[in-house]
């Protein structure tokens, strides 16, 4: 391969790159009037190729993202630091394969994190779990009263004319 091949190759790839920043910034900015004035703005930053991540997101921020960013389903996993912390993924943000990620967060007040020890060949390890409450159950609706049939022509009273 000549010199000015890779050169060609790494702009392209660089343009791709470009582009998936672009469609990123045109899907984030029907968010962006909402976060901009708050201290979630300043945790953005692009993770690989096409994902978008708020890092080290308070409880009250992890709320206000949840809030914003409202719709599908959110995962919940450890995010691999110490201490613990949680990380919410939502796999399909704006309806496509866009990773949207609140990177080392507080646990909700549903959730805790335990260490449980495992023993693993030669040793035993220290690892953190999370663990949360199961959703409390819907309540069920509030009895009904039984539908009543209207009554038939026959029993509605005649109007006589005099109120």
């Amino acid at each position: 391969m000549k010199i000015l091949e890779k050169f060609d190759i790494e702009i392209a790839a660089l343009n791709r790159r470009l582009e998936q920043v672009k469609a990123l910034r045109e899907n984030m900015a029907l968010f962006s009037a909402d976060l901009d004035d708050t201290p979630l703005a300043e945790k953005l930053s692009l993770i690989g190729t096409n994902g978008v991540d708020f890092d080290r997101p308070t409880r009250e921020e992890i709320e206000l993202a949840l809030k914003t960013f409202s719709g599908g389903k959110w995962n919940k996993t450890l995010s691999g630091i110490e201490p613990p912390a949680i990380s919410y993924e939502s796999p399909h943000f704006f309806g496509q394969h866009i990773p949207l990620r609140l990177w080392a967060g507080q646990p909700p007040p549903s959730c805790h994190i335990e260490y449980e020890e495992v023993m693993v060949p030669a040793r035993t390890e220290r690892r953190a779990k999370l663990v949360c409450k199961e959703a409390e159950p819907t309540p069920e609706p509030a009895a009904v009263a039984p539908e009543v049939e209207p009554p038939t022509f026959a029993e509605t009273p005649k109007f006589t004319g005099v109120v």
